[in-house]
């Protein structure tokens, strides 16, 4: 069963902890810790023998996000927007880094199961080269950057379709159609890049 945030009172302490009131850290690390480690575990759940295990990946998600520049949190929701675009930059980075270091082997996967069924009629395996999504969701972008930002907080970031629309101030019935085409066009993009 996913955590889910108590939007009242994380908002509270989410908004203090951004005036600089330090004293909320410890139960604001109570709250949203969980919601990370629960998007590291999704993300990295097919990733067999993966050198990265969910509790780094939400560490430092953890401390990009609350280390960083001072964000003017809106709402619980907001707090998962961001965490969904550090946990990609993350991963992305991460394999970027062991691109490079291997010179085009072992690029870091993750499961694409959790992805809404979005490649379900893929003949692509069931892991994707995080980069090789991260390309994609740019290229996307470029397309349709609403898009793109639905993808983001729904593969990222797992917020339901509710969240996202209300995340992307779109209607439901809006974000339903982003996240459609969303899906069609990485499935293509991500089909043609499939070796």
């Amino acid at each position: 069963m996913e955590q889910e945030l108590a939007i009242g009172e994380v908002t509270q302490r989410l908004r203090a902890y951004a005036a600089g009131d330090r004293k909320v850290e410890e139960r604001l690390i109570e709250d949203v810790y969980p919601v990370l480690r629960m998007a590291a575990r999704r993300l990295l759940a097919r990733e067999p023998g993966a050198a990265l295990v969910p509790t780094e990946l939400a560490n430092e998600a953890y401390l990009r996000i609350f280390r960083g520049a001072e964000i003017a949190w809106r709402d619980s929701t907001h707090f998962r927007a961001i965490a969904a675009l550090t946990v990609r930059r993350i991963l992305a980075g991460m394999g970027r880094e062991r691109l490079r270091q291997k010179r085009g082997g072992g690029a870091l996967t993750v499961s694409l199961q959790d992805f809404d069924g979005a490649l379900e009629a893929s003949p692509l395996a069931d892991t994707c080269d995080v980069l090789a999504i991260e390309q994609a969701l740019r290229a996307l972008a470029e397309v349709d950057a609403s898009a793109a930002r639905i993808v983001e907080l729904r593969f990222f970031g797992g917020l339901s379709m509710d969240e996202v629309a209300l995340c992307c101030d779109l209607s439901s019935a809006t974000t339903g159609r982003r996240w459609r085409f969303a899906r069609a066009w990485l499935r293509r993009n991500l089909e043609m890049a499939a070796p």
